[in-house]
């Protein structure tokens, strides 16, 4: 299994624990698409997509995706996207800032909530064995996750 979706299983596991009302799911679908995002969940009237960003080269496309899927279905305001980047992605990352400034185009543009957050998780590349490492990362972020979900 892909270091992602590894990730994205033990995220959607902690979130579970912390946020047990939104039902989240791994790969969840965006609409009426074909798209996943790797964590889906539902908070009253708001769907919820996270990506998690821990070694992609074009962070953007996961924002362009979730875009395009609004402006399809006609989602609107009723969408928030947190998009996490991991400690692979510095503040001055070109591909961050990129895809930050979409994301917050898109907020713009169609009423969707864009939420951008750091986690200090820094998976090598290739690496196999990751466990614990993983598990606390994995466990900070659905804290951060919550976190910011609290102002919704």
């Amino acid at each position: 299994m892909p270091l992602a979706d590894k990730f994205a299983r033990i995220l959607c596991k902690q979130l579970n624990q912390l946020l047990p009302s939104c039902g989240w799911r791994c790969n969840g679908r965006i609409g009426r698409g074909r798209e996943a995002v790797d964590v889906y969940g539902k908070m009253t009237d708001k769907a919820i997509y996270i990506e998690v960003e821990l070694r992609r080269d074009e962070p953007l496309t996961n924002v362009v995706k979730l875009w395009r899927a609004i402006e399809r279905d006609g989602h609107t305001n009723e969408v928030i996207l947190v998009h996490a980047f991991s400690g692979n992605y510095p503040p001055n990352d070109a591909h961050r800032l990129n895809a930050m400034f979409v994301g917050e185009q898109m907020q713009r543009s169609c009423g969707a909530t864009y939420v951008p957050l750091d986690f200090p998780y820094r998976p090598r590349k290739g690496a196999t064995v990751a466990g614990d490492y993983r598990r606390r990362a994995a466990k900070l972020l659905a804290s951060l996750i919550r976190d910011a979900l609290q102002a919704f």
